[in-house]
């Protein structure tokens, strides 16, 4: 099955709108499971209160996450530990990982996306 990771955390709106996407999508696609990258006990708790089991669903743990004024730089080069970067290592490192969808930095996505995945062939500047 193929995996779509989520990063919950670090956009405009609170964490709980983007899940409830997930659950909104989560009955329509047996061809998708979902890898979501948030604070795992409030995850846990909106699934329960939504009655959706962890079927489909994977969760990473992860309460630090990047904002607008994050410097995608220096996310690049020291940050280990927030949603973002957990979510792309997640891809990086699992073949079954099909795409990540994230509402944090812009900025740090790219870049983050450049330099932990890597450009595809004759690809020379990554677009927005």
């Amino acid at each position: 099955m193929k995996k779509i990771i989520v990063d919950l955390l670090g956009g405009d709106n609170p964490p709980e709108e983007l899940l409830l996407g997930v659950i909104d999508v989560l009955d329509k696609n047996d061809d998708f499971s979902y890898v979501l990258v948030g604070e795992k006990e409030k995850i846990i708790e909106v699934l329960n209160r939504k009655e959706k089991t962890l079927e489909k669903i994977e969760i990473i743990d992860a309460d630090d996450f990047v904002t607008d004024r994050t410097n995608p730089v220096i996310f690049v080069r020291e940050d280990r530990t927030s949603s973002m970067a957990m979510a792309l290592d997640f891809l990086k490192n699992n073949e079954q990982s099909y795409g990540l969808i994230s509402s944090g930095s812009t900025g740090c996505l790219i870049l983050g996306s450049c330099f932990k995945l890597g450009l595809l062939n004759n690809v020379k500047n990554p677009i927005l």
